[in-house]
């Protein structure tokens, strides 16, 4: 991806963020970078056209709402993963 790219995937992201979950652009801008920087497990399933994504816990109570909430929307897209016939199935996990 190029650099431009991933500042208007970012831009979009934090965007929809403020504007969703966060009160503040700032804050916003603070939860994507930690999120980007974030570890998760990846677990495929082509059998069942699945691709596992278990993002690790975040360290506020808040941030972990505001995770649960976005993997439930990104789960309702139903998007398969570019260049696989996987779908990603999105849900946290305690570190």
């Amino acid at each position: 991806m190029s650099g431009i790219s991933k500042k208007a995937g970012r831009v979009w992201c934090e965007t929809g963020l403020a504007d969703e979950w966060c009160h503040h652009k700032d804050e916003a801008r603070s939860y994507v970078r930690k999120l980007y920087t974030n570890e998760a497990n990846l677990y495929p399933d082509p059998a069942n056209g699945i691709l596992n994504v278990e993002i690790h816990s975040l360290a506020t109570p808040k941030e972990n709402r505001i995770l649960r909430e976005l993997c439930e929307e990104l789960n309702e897209t139903q998007t398969c993963h570019l260049g696989t016939n996987l779908r990603p199935v999105y849900k946290t996990v305690s570190a």
